[in-house]
């Protein structure tokens, strides 16, 4: 007759066999004797079954992941994580104004991490000795490209912040110029009650329309 064997097979001897999917856990920054490195916990999936997990220093690609991510946190060069927000959310709104198609913006983890990439980082030093402006996108650029000039581009900037700050609470602001919206979402709150901010203290944003969210809960401020 016909049947099936199974043998029992240590995890150890599918990882030499090269098995396995591997998965990148978050990035920290350790410091040790030769500096500061980048290491996660990477595991070895197969069948479901994490064969192996261990500690280690990223390279190549997880690390140009990695990297992004802790500069994006503000835990590396962190003026440059502000300043690559505040590109992208400009480059957003010059994709819904201006002429011609519209492109999509990439997420800011996305972009850094590719621009990374580019750029050949391969170990944490060398991210000193990129200029930001090595790393930023060109919104300047795109905004020509768009039939927006310096002062279009400059009240764009003005008029529609990323960020709206009130007595300690941080509110991210998402612009729709098309439905004259911004709606505003809590990033940070501070003291009690439902979070959101006074009609008086709002921004002007070109006289739009202002709507709360906050998880399930909408409601319009102005």
């Amino acid at each position: 007759g016909r049947g099936r064997l199974l043998l029992r097979c240590a995890r150890s001897s599918l990882v030499e066999a090269g098995l396995g999917q591997p998965a990148v856990g978050p990035a920290t920054l350790e410091r040790g004797e030769l500096g500061r490195s980048v290491v996660a916990d990477v595991e070895l999936h197969y069948a479901g079954v994490v064969i192996h997990r261990e500690r280690t220093p990223l390279h190549g690609a997880a690390l140009c992941a990695g990297v992004a991510q802790l500069v994006l946190d503000g835990r590396l060069r962190r003026e440059l994580g502000e300043q690559l927000h505040d590109d992208l959310h400009l480059w957003r709104l010059v994709e819904q104004s201006g002429q011609g198609p519209a492109q999509p913006v990439p997420d800011a983890l996305d972009y850094l991490r590719e621009r990374l990439r580019v750029a050949g980082l391969s170990e944490l030093a060398e991210l000193e000795l990129l200029d930001a402006e090595d790393l930023r996108p060109d919104v300047e650029a795109r905004a020509w490209a768009r039939g927006l000039g310096p002062r279009e581009l400059q009240a764009l900037r003005d008029d529609f912040p990323r960020r709206f700050v009130f007595e300690g609470s941080v509110y991210a602001c998402h612009v729709e110029l098309s439905a004259r919206r911004v709606t505003l979402e809590p990033e940070r709150l501070h003291g009690k009650g439902g979070g959101e901010p006074p009609v008086r203290v709002l921004p002007r944003f070109r006289g739009f329309s202002v709507m709360y969210r906050k998880a399930s809960r909408h409601l319009r401020l102005r």
